[in-house]
């Protein structure tokens, strides 16, 4: 009796959520915001994406609003970060499949990617452009004449390495790294091409290659020194031998796959990993090693 029950109340369900029979038919999507994937505090609001939609919270008020896929021109409800324009202030939101939208205060203006690719993670440069990282190579769009551009793997030493981008990082002087499957490319805007670099191991002076999909983070602390981290190790980037070089501290674990780094006060790091908080000095090793 109480199964027959359960499948009468999902029959129900269904009919309720279906249009009626004559009229136009679509699914009205009735499921929860699940898997937060960016917050950004924007004045006295906090914009949240998730795999769900955007929510936008008024911390004053406490009061939520929320967009799925169609609700005031929204292209998708996977949505995978917000950023805010520096210069303008405008707010905007990478979905995962459908494109790189636009909040002009009272409706989402949409740019469908040129082409279908899966977008992981998006940052602005200094000049107002979006970079996105994606499963289909590099790919920019200028917001002033709204154009995509892309770089991918090719033939040549001087294209991207891999065209799964799993990290970017623009760093204090401007320059564009980008994290691969196949390790690391800075680029250079003035020749249009890649500069490869690979993990040093210990020892031997030519650069080995790192295997593939190793899960690459980059970042850069407050002394403008870059680090990338990969599965297991830290790595230093030492600018006057222009390589990646491993700091040899411990972590205590095989698999920690970094998800992301933040710098304290005091210059040690907290990493969220799939091994959990690690919190370390890169001068002294592990910190609260527990």
């Amino acid at each position: 009796m109480k199964k027959l029950f359960s499948m009468f109340t999902a029959v129900l369900l269904s009919a309720a959520a279906f249009q009626a029979f004559g009229q136009e038919q679509e699914w009205v999507n009735y499921s929860n915001f699940t898997a937060v994937t960016d917050v950004e505090p924007v004045g006295d609001h906090l914009w949240i994406t998730a795999k769900g939609g955007v929510v936008d919270i008024n911390t004053a008020t406490l009061a939520k609003t929320y967009y799925k896929k169609g609700d005031a021109g929204l292209p998708s409800s996977l949505v995978e970060q917000v950023a805010v324009d520096a210069t303008s202030g405008t707010i905007w939101v990478g979905t995962y499949d459908a494109g790189v939208v636009e909040w002009d205060g009272d409706n989402w203006l949409s740019y469908d990617y040129p082409t279908y690719f899966l977008m992981y993670r998006m940052k602005f440069d200094d000049f107002g452009d979006i970079w996105l990282q994606t499963d289909a190579g590099l790919y920019k769009f200028d917001t002033k004449d709204n154009i995509f551009s892309n770089w991918r793997n090719n033939s040549s030493y001087s294209s991207l390495s891999n065209d799964i981008v799993q990290d970017l990082l623009i760093d204090s002087y401007g320059n564009l790294w980008a994290g691969t499957l196949n390790g690391i490319c800075k680029f250079n805007p003035t020749t249009n091409a890649f500069k490869r670099y690979f993990f040093t191991p210990n020892g031997p002076s030519d650069n080995l290659k790192i295997p593939a999909y190793s899960n690459i983070r980059l970042f850069e602390t407050s002394a403008n020194e870059i680090y990338a981290l990969d599965e297991h190790s830290i790595y230093h980037f030492n600018i006057s031998k222009n390589r990646f070089e491993n700091t040899l501290i411990d972590l205590k674990s095989n698999n920690i796959i970094p998800r992301g780094i933040l710098e304290d006060k005091d210059s040690s790091w907290w990493i969220a990993s799939a091994s959990g908080l690690i919190h370390l000095s890169i001068r002294n090793g592990l910190l609260n090693k527990s």
